[in-house]
């Protein structure tokens, strides 16, 4: 997997259109993996620190002659304390994106499934779910 560091934005408004925040620098953990690496971000305090994992798994074929499909994905682990009553408790939110598409997906469509994993969580039509755990 070529995925070594990464730099992403956080604490702006949006990721859509960003003003404002900073960049947030990951670096391989070296743990090992199998089909995927873990990032950290080594400036955050050890019992704070943001975690990456990010993976891809290749098809396979089949007996059958067909194809499993390709599931690459990336999910962060985000640990912050919280007080609970007069305990304070870590706590781990996650973020997961993930994506599987056949293996003859030409470019144009693995973009249009990237497209709507970004619209999912951006779009004023969905965030809703995301932010009020809404339906409605």
């Amino acid at each position: 997997m070529s995925l070594q560091t990464a730099a992403l934005l956080v604490g702006t408004a949006s990721y859509a259109a960003p003003t404002g925040g900073t960049s947030k620098t990951f670096a391989p953990t070296g743990k090992q993996l199998s089909g995927g690496v873990e990032l950290a971000c080594y400036a955050d305090a050890i019992t704070t620190r943001d975690t990456i994992i990010a993976k891809a798994l290749q098809p396979k074929l089949m007996a059958d002659g067909s194809y499993t499909m390709a599931r690459p994905s990336i999910k962060a682990y985000c640990p912050r304390i919280v007080t609970i009553g007069s305990a304070s408790v870590l706590k781990i939110e996650t973020v997961l994106v993930e994506i599987t598409y056949y293996p003859d997906a030409d470019a144009d469509r693995r973009q249009n499934l990237r497209n709507y994993a970004a619209a999912f969580v951006l779009d004023a039509d969905t965030i809703g779910v995301f932010d009020n755990l809404s339906l409605a």
